[in-house]
């Protein structure tokens, strides 16, 4: 049985080692650090999902506005701004033998039906080629612009949420 639930200050530390480890399907230079996960998590309009198979963590996505502090981290000035409007998702990732059953679709689905309810109008991100961005088209997201990324080429991604297609 497939369930997500949401990820909070209460309950990091019971998750936050399987996060850590499931961000080894990521480049090096990608890897969300401990430090990085807490200071989402203490943001106030963050959406932080997690996948549980059987109780087992299996995945995870994060979404949270930008500050200008992250825009400069990310070397993202062109294609991201700190509007209170827009969602940045970070991190979609599910377990290498998990993947292909469709939890990432419903970690995605699960991130975008809260980001409407906290008044999100847009949600934008980079996607791996063939992974995550393939999840991101089929629910109607926009590319943009293609990036070579520590060795990967990832896709930035724009999404208006009034027209999203739930898979």
């Amino acid at each position: 049985m497939m369930e997500i639930i949401n990820i909070n200050l209460e309950n990091i530390c019971q998750y936050e080692p399987a996060i850590l480890a499931l961000e080894k399907v990521f480049p090096e230079g990608m890897r969300a650090t401990s430090e990085r996960i807490r200071d989402i998590l203490q943001r106030k309009r963050k959406i932080v999902k997690a996948a549980l198979s059987q109780g087992k963590y299996v995945g995870n996505i994060f979404g949270f506005c930008l500050t200008e502090q992250d825009i400069i981290e990310f070397d993202a000035q062109t294609e991201m701004n700190s509007d209170l409007t827009t969602l940045y998702i970070y991190n979609l990732a599910v377990s290498p033998e998990y993947q292909g059953n469709g939890i990432g679709g419903k970690l995605i689905n699960s991130l975008l039906e809260t980001a409407e309810t906290l008044g999100y109008t847009t949600a934008k991100g980079y996607f791996r080629e063939g992974a995550s961005f393939s999840l991101m088209e089929k629910i109607g997201g926009k590319p943009k612009k293609t990036y070579l990324i520590h060795g990967e080429n990832y896709c930035f991604c724009e999404l208006d949420l009034s027209t999203k297609k739930l898979i």
